[in-house]
């Protein structure tokens, strides 16, 4: 592997949808992340042996699908054994998610982003719900097994930019990137997803006749307004993003320290 395709942002993979490198990122604290260690991915259920095997190569690890059970079932993801394989869905949401009391409760939530449109409230769930927060708090944990160099961990959805992006977002946060270009990167599935064969990618988004999930993956595109409805919820919810990670993903000050000292240099 020659040093530019070391550092590519969106790796060379024949059958790997929105597959991209989280490393280079500069952080506040003047740091940048790790190459190697965090990807941010769609669904790996199409992976030629030839992408399995550059994966396996580039240090991959840990595999974490955010997928739902149906989905997972009917397109499972193909790696080798080695990989270590959690698959901790997003949804089902279980908290009251229906009827006038829950949207009592967005609109106390978000506040002054009340009328931003949402994506059927969808985003605002995972920030909220009982178990999305459980789904991203075990991705927190997996991070911090990760403590090998050039050992990557993929945390993956079905297009990887709803589920995968709301991850992408608190990982990025705890991490200390700068708020704006976290948005960037959630922003970037728009020019991945936007530039390839939108109906070959359709077709890799296998129906698991889950209506909630369909809907989600059929969409090609993200929207600049679900990211503030997100940190409009975080901070409703906690007060600042830092709090939330303390108060929701039960992250200590030493948890995030270790973080970054896995993840930065």
């Amino acid at each position: 592997m020659s040093a530019q395709e070391d550092q590519n942002r969106i790796l060379a993979l024949q059958k790997g949808i929105n597959f991209r490198e989280l490393g280079g990122y500069p952080t506040q604290d003047g740091r940048h992340l790790k190459w190697h260690k965090l990807l941010r991915s769609g669904t790996m259920n199409r992976l030629t042996q030839e992408d399995i095997d550059y994966l396996i190569d580039y240090g991959l690890r840990y595999d974490i699908d955010l997928r739902s059970e149906d989905e997972a079932q009917v397109s499972p993801d193909k790696l080798r054994n080695t990989v270590v394989y959690q698959l901790t869905p997003v949804y089902p949401f279980v908290d009251q998610t229906t009827g006038r009391r829950f949207k009592h409760r967005l609109k106390h939530l978000l506040g002054h982003a009340k009328n931003q449109p949402l994506m059927g409230d969808t985003y605002t769930q995972m920030i909220t719900d009982s178990h999305p927060q459980e789904t991203y708090r075990n991705l927190f944990e997996t991070l911090l097994m990760n403590d090998e160099d050039n050992s990557s961990v993929v945390f993956h959805c079905a297009a990887g930019k709803d589920r995968t992006g709301v991850g992408a977002m608190l990982v990025l946060s705890a991490l200390g990137v700068d708020k704006e270009l976290i948005r960037k990167d959630y922003l970037l599935t728009n020019v991945v997803l936007g530039g390839g064969d939108k109906h070959a990618i359709k077709a890799m988004l296998t129906s698991t006749g889950n209506a909630q999930v369909d809907q989600m993956n059929a969409g090609m595109g993200v929207e600049s307004s679900n990211f503030d409805a997100v940190f409009a919820a975080i901070e409703a919810e906690s007060g600042t993003v830092e709090q939330y990670l303390h108060d929701k993903m039960k992250l200590s000050d030493e948890d995030l320290e270790q973080l970054k000292n896995l993840y930065l240099e």
